[in-house]
């Protein structure tokens, strides 16, 4: 029996021992398993941290983008609107000197005497047209001035091609500028009713703003040949332009022109 309890107590011993192990090692787990625990949480909250500062700083940058491109929009703006102010005042500036030139031209006209000739050069020979007049950027055009206080006609322009010549024959006159009257010499009519711009060149034939009195030398042959040789230019070079200004020279209140220019 001693021998027996002996052996009894040794066993009991080493079942106490296990189970003392058991449990350190059962309570080793549950620490580390702990450990890792807060271990993950801590880095999923570090990387929550970080998280909201970079979407923060993303949106910061996005305003600052969007914010300079408004910018840079707003300053192209304002340079175009600059830009197209300067062209108005340019254009502006080029036709006031076109017209003063043309007035003192009329005048120079108005105030010479002529001596044996129809035809002479005004302003040296060169056109007063301004680059505007004469850009096809809104295709071709017409325009005639308002009569004058005594129903004279007084200034017709245009920048034609053959596109704008009529086919149609030209019909009567009915209507009668101001001083025209018929007056029959042997050689023939002394007064025509004559256009400003020729009827062959862009078909305006009864427009009391494109006709005045002229003598029949001026109008025929002097004037004629001149639009003959537009014509001619039209008909030849279909796609070009050409430009064209006339109007009569008067003297205080004649109700017949001086000249035609």
């Amino acid at each position: 029996m001693g021998k027996n309890e002996s052996s009894h107590r040794c066993w009991q011993r080493l079942l106490k021992t296990a189970a003392a192990l058991t449990v350190v090692l059962s309570l080793g787990t549950t620490t580390l398993t702990a450990c890792g625990s807060d271990s993950s949480s801590s880095v999923t909250t570090s990387q929550k941290q970080k998280t909201k500062p970079d979407a923060s700083q993303k949106a910061a940058k996005e305003k600052a983008r969007k914010e300079a491109a408004q910018k840079k929009r707003a300053a192209a703006k304002a340079k175009e609107k600059a830009a197209k102010e300067a062209a108005a005042k340019k254009a502006a500036l080029a036709k006031a000197a076109a017209a003063k030139a043309k007035t003192t031209a009329e005048q120079n006209l108005a105030n010479l005497s002529y001596h044996g000739t129809q035809t002479i050069d005004v302003n040296g020979g060169k056109p007063t047209f301004t680059a505007a007049d004469l850009s096809t950027q809104h295709g071709t055009w017409q325009r005639f001035a308002d009569l004058d206080g005594l129903n004279r006609a007084t200034d017709a322009e245009a920048l034609m091609n053959k596109a704008m010549m009529p086919t149609a024959e030209r019909e009567p006159l009915t209507w009668d500028p101001t001083g025209w009257h018929n007056k029959k010499l042997k050689s023939g009519y002394l007064y025509n009713r004559s256009h400003l711009i020729g009827y062959q060149l862009t078909g305006q034939n009864n427009n009391p703003k494109n006709l005045m009195t002229g003598t029949r030398s001026l109008n025929s042959p002097e004037m004629l040949r001149f639009e003959d040789d537009i014509a001619y230019f039209m008909k030849t070079n279909p796609v070009r332009t050409c430009g064209t200004q006339c109007g009569p020279s008067t003297r205080g209140i004649t109700s017949s022109p001086l000249a035609s220019t």
